[in-house]
């Protein structure tokens, strides 16, 4: 498959996993994870020939498919539950469950993982975000 600027698209490279930036206005593909931070998802450049690293708060238009895939990115990059002293989930009813999963809740908002117990004084805003 060859990209709009007709260079042919890497074999990790869905086309239809397109996103647009607003701070260079290039159309972007969206890859995987680039294993740098929480959050940040890997995509490629088809005019530039390179990949790069996207925060969701970057993407200012997508495809349905690039929506979804963000959706699955961004849950499956959640961190785990946090544990007893024994090294147990803590349980559901537990205050440091619901302080993580609002920090959970932040995260699939923003794309920006922060540690839920120094996040509890943070103030979430969903103004300009995809979800």
């Amino acid at each position: 498959m060859t990209s709009s600027v007709g260079r042919p698209l890497p074999a990790d490279v869905d086309p239809a996993l397109w996103y647009d930036s607003d701070p260079c206005g290039r159309h972007y593909l969206l890859v995987g994870n680039p294993h740098t931070h929480r959050g940040l998802m890997r995509a490629y450049c088809p005019e530039e020939g390179s990949y790069t690293r996207v925060s969701l708060e970057e993407i200012e238009m997508c495809s349905e498919q690039a929506l979804y895939f963000i959706r699955g990115f961004l849950s499956g990059n959640e961190p785990p539950p946090p544990l007893t002293d024994d090294g147990d989930d803590v349980p559901m009813d537990d205050p440091h469950y619901s302080t993580w999963r609002a920090a959970i809740d932040r995260f699939h908002d923003t794309g920006h993982w922060t540690e839920p117990f120094d996040a509890e004084t943070d103030s979430a805003d969903d103004a300009g975000h995809l979800f």
